[in-house]
C-alpha cells in the first residue's frame, strides 16, 4: 500500500507539480479530490445555498465594476440624470463585459458630518427611488447585477441595511472588513428581498462558504513564478466566485491572468476612494479578451468536469482543463498560464474527436490538428477551445471584436492624476448635514476584526 501524497499549499492555494509526468499527476489528482472530499466534511459544509434557484445568477457574475457613487462621471448635474446607460456602454467597451456593480456609498467620507452609512444612498440626487429607477433598474434591464456596501464599523442596523437592499431592489451586500455572514445580518434582509448574494471583504473560513456564494480574493498568497498553483476555495467550491483584487497595482495583469487561468473573478476598480488608478491600454484589452473567452465557456467552467494543473510537457506552463458533463457533445475549454518571462509552447497532445474541432483564442485562427504548437506570451495566457466548428468560429470572431474594441487610447481616462475639481454643497444641503442627528451605534452592530 502506498503512502497517500502530502499536498503542498499556500495560505490561499494549492499547489501542483511543475512539469509532472502523468502517473505523478493522476496521484496528486487522487490527493486532491481527497482533499476537497475531506474539507467539505470537516467543515460540515450544507449545499443548499449552491442549489438555491434564486442566487444561481452568481455562477456567471465573473467581473464586477467597483463604482464609487461621488465618481463626477455618475451624475449629470445639469441634466440632473444619473449616467447609468453611458457608463454601462463605456465599461463593456473597454471591459468586453461587466456582469455586476458594486455601489460604493460612504468610506472615506464618513465621519466629516453627523450622516451614518446609509445616509449616503439616501441623500444621492433624487434619494433612494431615484436611485433605484435611474441606476438599479437601468442595469437590471441590460443584464448587471447590483450590489451594496455594508460597513460594520459605522452606526446603522440590519434593519437599515434591509431597507436598502429593498429599496434599491439590490442583488448582493458586500461585506467590508468581514469574513462571515452574520445569522441576524441575513435573516433580516432575506425577510425584505429574497435571492441575495453575500460577498465578504475578507478570506472567510472553510465553514463559513455554506453562506457565502462569493468572497474577495485580496492580495492573495497564491505562489511565485516558481509555483503552479490554483485557488484554495475555488477548487473546494467551483461554484463559489472569487473576485481578485490588488487594488493599488498599477499593472493589473497579475490579477487579470491568474483569476481567468482559474476560471474565476475579477473587481474592476479604477478610482481606489478618491486616488485614480485606471487600468492600461494592455490590461484593458487582455481584461476584455479573458472577457470574450469567459462568454464562450463559462458553462464548462462552472459545470464542467474541472482536471487542475495537467501536465503540459513544458517546465513553467500550467493548464487547468474543463470537459463538458457528460451527455454533451463532448466541448471542452483549456486555459494555459505562463510562469516564464519566456513565450513558451504548448503542443496539442490529441487529435479532436469527430464532429469537433479545437481552436486558440490568442493565434491566427486556424483549426488545430494533433501536434501542432501554439504560442503563450511571457507571463500570460492562452485558451484552447474545443468546439463544433461553426460555434468555434464564433467565438474566435467575439474575441477579435471585443479585443479590438478595448485596444484603444483613452487619454482622459488613462491620466493617473487627474486634477481635482472641487465641487461646493448647497446651502440647503450643507445646513441639513450640519444639523442631522447621529444615531448611537446599535448592539448589532459588528465589530471590526
Amino acid at each position: 500500500m502506498t503512502n497517500p501524497m502530502t499536498l503542498r499549499t499556500t495560505r490561499d492555494a494549492y499547489v501542483g507539480l511543475d512539469d509532472p509526468t502523468w502517473d505523478e499527476w493522476n496521484a496528486w489528482h487522487r490527493a486532491m479530490l481527497e482533499e476537497r472530499r475531506a474539507a467539505l466534511a470537516h467543515a460540515r459544509f450544507d449545499p443548499s445555498v449552491y442549489m438555491d434557484a434564486n442566487l444561481m445568477w452568481s455562477d456567471t457574475t465573473f467581473r464586477q465594476l467597483f463604482l464609487f457613487i461621488y465618481d463626477a462621471s455618475f451624475y449629470d448635474r445639469d441634466a440632473c440624470r444619473y449616467r447609468t446607460p453611458e457608463l454601462i456602454d463605456r465599461w463593456r467597451a473597454m471591459f468586453g463585459r461587466v456582469d455586476s456593480v458594486l455601489l460604493w456609498h460612504a468610506y472615506p467620507r464618513l465621519g466629516f458630518d453627523r450622516r451614518t452609512q446609509f445616509d449616503f444612498y439616501r441623500d444621492m440626487p433624487g434619494g433612494i427611488s431615484q436611485l433605484k429607477a435611474q441606476v438599479s433598474d437601468a442595469l437590471h434591464a441590460r443584464g448587471v447585477r447590483v450590489f451594496v456596501d455594508y460597513n460594520p464599523w459605522d452606526a446603522g442596523t440590519y434593519d437599515e441595511l434591509a431597507e436598502i437592499v429593498s429599496g434599491l431592489d439590490a442583488d448582493g451586500v458586500m461585506l467590508d472588513t468581514m469574513t462571515e455572514l452574520p445569522e441576524r445580518l441575513a435573516r433580516e434582509v432575506g425577510l425584505r428581498r429574497k435571492g441575495v448574494v453575500f460577498v465578504p471583504e475578507l478570506r472567510p473560513r472553510d465553514a463559513d462558504l455554506r453562506h457565502l456564494r462569493q468572497s474577495w480574493a485580496q492580495w492573495f498568497e497564491v505562489g511565485d513564478a516558481a509555483t503552479p498553483s490554483i485557488y484554495r476555495h475555488r477548487w473546494l467550491l467551483p461554484q463559489h466566485m472569487q473576485l481578485a483584487i490588488r487594488r493599488w497595482d498599477t499593472s493589473r495583469k497579475q490579477d487579470i491572468a491568474y483569476s481567468f487561468f482559474n476560471g474565476s473573478g475579477l473587481l474592476l476598480w479604477d478610482n481606489v476612494f478618491g486616488t485614480w488608478s485606471p487600468f492600461s491600454r494592455d490590461d484593458r484589452r487582455l481584461v476584455a479578451e479573458t472577457a470574450a473567452v469567459l462568454d464562450h465557456g463559462q458553462d464548462l467552467m462552472v459545470h464542467g468536469q474541472w482536471l487542475p494543473l495537467i501536465p503540459t510537457g513544458v517546465s513553467g506552463l500550467d493548464a487547468n482543463l474543463w470537459n463538458e458533463a457528460p451527455g454533451g457533445p463532448g466541448r471542452a475549454i483549456m486555459t494555459l498560464r505562463n510562469r516564464t518571462r519566456a513565450v513558451v509552447r504548448y503542443r496539442l497532445m490529441q487529435q479532436a474527436p469527430a464532429g469537433l474541432t479545437y481552436v486558440a483564442f490568442w493565434g491566427d485562427g486556424r483549426e488545430l490538428v494533433a501536434g501542432d504548437t501554439v504560442d503563450v506570451a511571457p507571463e500570460g495566457v492562452q485558451a484552447l477551445l474545443l468546439d463544433r466548428p461553426g460555434s468555434a468560429r464564433r467565438a474566435l470572431e467575439h474575441f477579435r471584436r471585443l479585443s479590438e474594441r478595448a485596444d484603444v487610447a483613452l487619454p482622459d481616462y488613462e491620466e493617473r492624476c487627474p486634477r481635482p475639481r472641487p465641487v461646493a454643497a448647497s446651502p440647503e444641503r450643507a445646513r441639513a448635514a450640519a444639523t442631522r442627528p447621529r444615531p448611537r451605534p446599535s448592539a448589532e452592530t459588528v465589530k471590526p476584526r
